[in-house]
């Protein structure tokens, strides 16, 4: 076998997982006491489940159901055997306060549970669709491209005066731009038109894809300066869920690509965290704090001298990638964030994080707000978020969430009735006339679901987060009105009968 199916890659991980699992229960380090066998034998039901949920998805072929599985092996079941070997719980993501065995080993069974009612509900609003044929109505674009790839360069300079310029720095006018045309918006519709006019326009695609390839070096060079450290990851993640909607089936993995990935892809994935990490905290100290104006020659030069991996190491970012532990606190301390998980706490957030300028109640964003409970054990303003020096936002993951706003146990049947909304807006989708819009909000919505609502910063975070996508998408849109090119014309596209069930 030359190549593996994305289902396929993530099944022989699950598999590899299973047997390390059955190796470290039967030579168990006794030494350890934050977990113990019975951890590791929920873990191998969740690996087994895994498995079961990933052999029925080769028969149903659900996006959504690789998307929930990749989240649930990468971030949650390889964090389990990190665990066992680190030290425990990392100070700096955690309440102070131990989380014994037993804590541990009760939050991995309901989050065991959620998935399965998760994987259920994704399952159980399936149904079987007709190929859609020769569909392709992205044949001619009018002259809209050039005033979209300006509108992206001119998003990148003013979140460069926003971000790094002592003059307009957090300026509310230049604010009110980037809360319309958020830069993640205008790359994913970058990266949708790309590889939409690859395998369905190739003379467009000739003709625009030096500016959107330039467009997304510059995003990447940009957000690292500002301190944004997984830009490049959400490249990777816009560009797979396109490509999971319009080649599926082609989707396919070399062991080629396998070794690229892990031999070159991770390790430049590490520095550039490193990097970002560094110069988000030197901006943060000397241009927030002093007002000083930065030089980012200088800064890089000092960065060099210090040595790759020295801000966060990689076994630190390994940590900090350990998502189910974000779960598993949350579940333990839901008393401590029931103030900021529930309904009247998001609809004051969403009404202030969405007015233009003022405020209404001094609420911050839920995910906003996380950080500060598990440090001071209090609930931050609004006003006392944006003060804050060294400010990260913090997941609570979908399961600490759930688990915090619907009384432990009993939010179990709102999995299975959030995976059918999910896989059924999937399918809704398909109602769209237009192949660009169907794509779009497809790879979309499997980015929001593996983003926003698997990590789950907070719901209210989640409604901003699609309000400002939306409104985007409406304006941008029409900048890329497509025509329909005559039947006659068209030419069988493999590509088009795999597209869209």
């Amino acid at each position: 076998m030359k190549s593996l199916s994305f289902n396929s890659l993530i099944l022989t991980l699950n598999i590899f997982f299973c047997l390390w699992a059955l190796i470290i229960i039967f030579d168990f380090n006794y030494d350890l006491v934050v977990v113990n066998q019975w951890t590791f034998v929920l873990l191998e039901l969740f690996i087994f489940q895994n498995i079961i949920w990933l052999l029925i998805e080769r028969n149903m072929r659900l996006p959504s159901l690789l998307v929930l599985n990749l989240f649930t092996t990468v971030f949650f079941i390889f964090r389990g055997f990190t665990f066992y070997y680190s030290k425990g719980f990392s100070n700096h993501l955690y309440l102070s306060g131990e989380i014994t065995v037993l804590q541990y080993n009760y939050a991995l069974i309901y989050i065991i549970f959620a998935v399965f009612f998760l994987n259920l509900g994704l399952c159980s609003a399936s149904k079987k669709e007709k190929y859609k044929k020769n569909i392709s109505n992205i044949i001619y674009n009018n002259n809209g491209f050039s005033i979209f790839i300006l509108m992206c360069f001119l998003g990148i300079i003013i979140q460069s005066l926003f971000r790094v310029s002592s003059i307009f720095l957090n300026n509310n006018l230049l604010s009110y731009f980037l809360r319309i045309f958020p830069m993640k918006v205008m790359l994913f519709f970058s990266l949708c038109y790309l590889y939409q006019n690859k395998y369905f326009n190739f003379e467009q695609y000739l003709k625009t894809r030096k500016w959107i390839y330039f467009y997304i070096f510059m995003v990447i060079v940009m957000t690292t300066i500002i301190g944004g450290r997984r830009i490049i990851l959400d490249i990777i993640l816009f560009s797979f869920f396109i490509h999971l909607i319009i080649i599926p089936r082609q989707l396919r993995f070399s062991f080629k690509h396998i070794f690229l990935m892990v031999i070159v892809l991770i390790p430049i994935l590490s520095v550039v965290y490193d990097l970002a990490t560094f110069l988000r905290w030197q901006r943060s100290d000397l241009l927030v704090d002093q007002g000083i104006q930065l030089d980012y020659l200088e800064l890089l030069s000092m960065y060099l001298n210090r040595g790759f991996l020295e801000t966060e190491g990689f076994l630190y970012q390994f940590d900090r990638a350990g998502f189910i532990d974000l779960a598993i606190e949350s579940i333990v301390y839901s008393k401590s964030y029931e103030p900021i998980l529930n309904i009247s706490y998001y609809f004051k957030s969403i009404i202030d994080s969405l007015s233009p300028g003022f405020t209404f109640f001094n609420v911050a964003l839920s995910g906003q707000v996380k950080q500060f409970i598990f440090h001071y054990n209090h609930v931050a303003t609004l006003s006392e978020v944006n003060e804050a020096l060294k400010y990260n936002s913090q997941a609570f993951t979908i399961f600490g969430e759930f688990f915090t706003l619907f009384g432990g146990y009993k939010s179990i049947p709102i999995y299975f009735l959030l995976g059918y909304l999910i896989q059924w807006l999937f399918q809704y989708i398909n109602s769209f006339n237009n192949s660009f819009d169907r794509i779009f909000f497809k790879s979309y919505l499997l980015f929001l679901f593996f983003t926003l609502i698997l990590f789950s910063f907070g719901i209210d975070w989640l409604a901003v987060d699609i309000f400002q996508s939306l409104l985007a998408y409406l304006i941008l849109r029409p900048l890329l009105k497509d025509r329909y090119k005559p039947d006659q014309d068209l030419k069988e596209n493999p590509y088009i009968d795999i597209q869209l069930r």
